[in-house]
């Protein structure tokens, strides 16, 4: 009886085993290719706008969201500074990665040695969040001070990949991202995460100081 009470005891329970089995597999990762859809609202009561696309990881700290639907636009993160870029408008925004409050940096958190508990003050099973697909686990992560956005959910399927990361903003905004397809360690050209202005395009710069 003593045996089986310090075996229970030493057992790993289900958060993690969760969390274990997600680490296990993007600390393997080098890169990452994966369709997303977006849904995003401005608040609980505003409309959801929905947008799609593919979005490109690489380590270190290389990020690029290419949207296709329903307008053409690109997000590009390259270590400390990032760009957003809309075709359609002739312009470019530039800024720093630690002044932003863009919903699509939070997910830089998988282009480094990955460790949940270390990365986030805390990390919990959401109780308030259903899981797209019934019996996923669903984690709830509340950041270290200092970040935007007040906590990120993140719903991890059968084999251990990121369903689903849905951030919450203090404001009431919420922007949820659904993963598909996901490809890891395709070949990705270092190149494609570096934005260069096309002839024409006017380059807006929010960093500080400038």
């Amino acid at each position: 009886m003593i045996l089986l009470l310090a075996l229970l005891a030493t057992a790993p329970s289900p958060l993690d085993s969760t969390i274990a089995r997600l680490e296990a597999r993007y600390n393997h990762m080098d890169s990452l290719r994966a369709v997303f859809v977006q849904q995003y609202r401005a608040s609980e009561q505003s409309a959801v706008r929905e947008e799609s696309g593919m979005v490109y990881l690489k380590k270190p700290g290389q990020m690029r969201w290419d949207y296709s639907k329903p307008e053409i636009k690109q997000f590009y993160c390259s270590g400390k500074e990032a760009y957003f870029y809309a075709p359609a408008d002739r312009q470019a925004t530039r800024f720093l990665v630690k002044d932003s409050n863009d919903t699509r940096i939070p997910l830089r958190f998988l282009l480094g040695k990955l460790n949940l508990r270390r990365i986030f003050a805390k990390v919990e099973e959401a109780g308030d969040l259903a899981p797209i697909d019934p019996g996923d686990p669903v984690l709830k992560l509340w950041p270290k001070k200092g970040e935007t956005f007040r906590e990120v959910y993140l719903e991890i399927d059968a084999q251990s990949r990121i369903r689903r990361l849905v951030i919450d903003d203090g404001d009431g905004s919420r922007s949820d991202f659904r993963l598909s397809a996901e490809e890891v360690n395709p070949p990705l050209d270092r190149n494609m995460f570096k934005f260069a202005a096309p002839p024409g395009v006017q380059i807006v710069d929010e960093r500080s100081g400038n």
